[in-house]
């Protein structure tokens, strides 16, 4: 995956904060599970100021396609989990109450043994 050098320092600065924030948690983890992970975006806004009167869309076009992968990346790099582990996949966007305050928060939770095989 191509990555700018604005993304790169992203990923390391975003990896060394994770684990300086969770170290704990981290260390908790057992590399060894498949995983649930849930990325819960707090953005700056979410609705079109103009609409319906000029904009198209009342929501903005906010794609978290490339955002997901990148932090699934950092969450590789802090944890030693790789995306290749995580078998659920939940993902939300919001709009973040306080201006400043945009953010995303993750949780990691390991699922139970042979839950994701596909029962008959």
């Amino acid at each position: 995956m191509f990555l700018s050098p604005e993304a790169k320092k992203y990923r390391r600065v975003c990896s060394q904060l994770l684990l300086s924030t969770a170290l704990k948690q981290i260390q908790s983890l057992d590399p060894s599970r498949v995983y649930r992970l849930e990325l819960e975006f707090f953005l700056k806004a979410v609705v079109n100021k103009g609409w319906p009167a000029t904009a198209k869309s009342r929501y903005k076009r906010i794609d978290l396609s490339n955002r997901i992968k990148l932090l699934e990346d950092v969450i590789k790099d802090a944890t030693q989990i790789d995306d290749c582990q995580h078998f659920e996949l939940l993902v939300s966007k919001r709009q973040a109450n306080v201006p400043g305050e945009e953010r995303v928060e993750v949780r990691l939770t390991p699922l139970e043994e042979d839950t994701w095989l596909e029962q008959p």
